[in-house]
């Protein structure tokens, strides 16, 4: 390996080691990157290929680890937990300790877990470290006998099919202007997300291409949905829950930011919580 790509990878070692030490601190892209003293979307993509995950891919997953250390202790609540080890929003905890754990926080505080108590502390970390659960390969599509020789070719292509219907990106609707989501209407260098209406279940760039192209009138997501991923990140096809969009400014996975004006429409998607009528003096 080069010496540059050396002293690289000392810098990305060293954001990683502060995700290790502060993950219950607010920790951002941006500030994880000023301390490998790169710009947020070069430390983005060079920490993926280094670690094959994003900064905050990583980062969640240690907050994951340290959670279910708390809840196997049993002396906090799930959303003491949560606060705990640096996340703000509950519903986003749940759904990604879901994800990892593969059960919720409360089902997992729930549990027995007195055969770990003769297991070495070193060896608990390593048997309860969260990971992501791999994705089942796709089986070989059937290769006639008189080409054996395309074995191989076969298979590949099978798998890319079988991912592009499990995973595909989701369709926006709307008069877009390119594959990042931008339209006719905002088509700013930040204006990249689209936003799946709660009438239809479908993404457009935003409000006005809604009314222009929908044969119905829109509706905003109930504070009950706030879990909902209804949120698509149009550079890197990333879906948002509500919440998390709500509570950022910047795409988690690829660290794209996003426009701040976006939140003086929030209304026209989201329903929003009433304001608390202040109490009048005597």
């Amino acid at each position: 390996m080069a010496a540059p790509e050396l002293d690289e990878l000392r810098l990305l070692r060293r954001a990683r080691d502060r995700m290790d030490r502060e993950f219950a601190h607010p920790l951002d892209v941006a500030s994880l990157a000023r301390t490998a003293l790169m710009s947020p979307a070069h430390f983005s993509r060079r920490f993926r290929e280094a670690y094959s995950e994003t900064p905050y891919s990583y980062l969640m997953t240690r907050r994951i680890e340290r959670a279910k250390a708390l809840l196997r202790a049993g002396d906090l609540t799930v959303r003491d937990v949560c606060i705990a080890v640096g996340c703000t929003s509950l519903g986003s905890f749940t759904t990604k300790f879901t994800e990892l754990v593969g059960e919720s926080p409360a089902a997992y505080r729930a549990r027995d877990h007195s055969d770990l108590l003769v297991v070495p502390s070193c060896r608990t970390m390593i048997l309860t470290r969260p990971r992501k659960p791999a994705r089942p390969a796709a089986p070989p599509a059937p290769v006639p006998a008189a080409a054996p020789a395309r074995a191989a070719v076969h298979a590949a292509t099978a798998t890319r099919a079988v991912d592009a219907a499990t995973h595909p990106r989701p369709r926006v609707l709307g008069p877009t202007v390119d594959d990042e989501t931008r339209c006719v209407h905002y088509r700013g260098p930040l204006d990249v997300i689209a936003i799946r209406f709660a009438c239809c279940g479908d993404y457009y760039p935003c409000h006005l291409c809604h009314e222009q192209t929908a044969d119905h009138p829109p509706a905003v997501w109930p504070l009950a949905d706030r879990v909902r991923r209804a949120v698509l990140c149009g550079v890197c096809g990333s879906e948002l829950t509500i919440a998390d969009y709500l509570a950022t400014t910047g795409c988690p996975e690829c660290a794209a930011p996003f426009n701040p004006g976006c939140s003086l429409h929030t209304h026209l998607y989201f329903e929003v919580e009433p304001a608390t009528p202040e109490l009048a003096t005597p």
